[in-house]
């Protein structure tokens, strides 16, 4: 981004790779097959694959809709080299409205405490519509 190169890119690609991997493995993409211990055979592969490519289109867009902002926070970063996310909220209310509630705990929010590897984290947990879907 403007010539620059951060030192998250590499990470964030391996991020994706393994959240990709996860919600194929895991059966979050509606297939349930999953075989404890193995690594994804040729057909989990390719799906992953789609998953990476759908959200990157996804990603493109959401930054090509909102390329003033994003570019606003580029450009605060590369000045400043850290920014917090109150320095990122008040970049982005100079340039789009902010709900007066934002950052609120809402009834329709669940927080769960799950074990995981570092002890135990908490995961948000999205409303589920009514009809289970």
């Amino acid at each position: 981004f403007f010539g620059e190169q951060f030192n998250t890119m590499g990470t964030d690609l391996l991020s994706a790779n393994a959240r990709a991997q996860m919600i194929v493995m895991f059966g979050f993409n509606g297939n349930f097959y999953f075989v404890q211990g193995s690594g994804p055979d040729g057909d989990q592969k390719r799906e992953i694959e789609r998953v990476l490519q759908t959200e990157y289109k996804k990603v493109k867009i959401l930054l090509s809709e909102h390329r003033e902002v994003v570019t606003a926070i580029a450009e605060e970063l590369l000045r400043r080299k850290e920014l917090n996310d109150f320095d990122v909220l008040d970049i982005v209310s100079r340039y789009e409205a902010i709900p007066a509630n934002y950052g609120e705990r809402s009834e329709e929010t669940t927080t769960v405490e799950a074990p995981g590897a570092f002890g135990n984290t908490a995961a948000f947990v999205p409303p589920v519509a009514a009809d289970g879907d």
